[in-house]
């Protein structure tokens, strides 16, 4: 899997999805509180710098996202 490209993921792409989830280097922090952590980092396909965001919850994990909404 590369940044800009579309298809049915594999498990090497999900495999790499971990990796940038799990590891930072490369990544400049450029925010952080008590609950959030915020990362860019710039790619070879857009102007636009790649996010990811790192949160804290203190909800139960129960309490997580059940929504009846239709």
């Amino acid at each position: 899997m590369q940044v800009g490209e579309i298809k049915i993921a594999d498990q090497s792409d999900f495999d790499r999805l971990k990796d940038l989830c799990q590891f930072h280097d490369g990544w400049t922090q450029v925010y952080h509180s008590s609950m959030t952590v915020v990362w860019t980092r710039a790619n070879d396909v857009s102007d636009f710098n790649m996010i990811k965001v790192g949160a804290v919850s203190t909800l139960p994990s129960a309490t997580h996202y059940h929504s009846n909404l239709k």
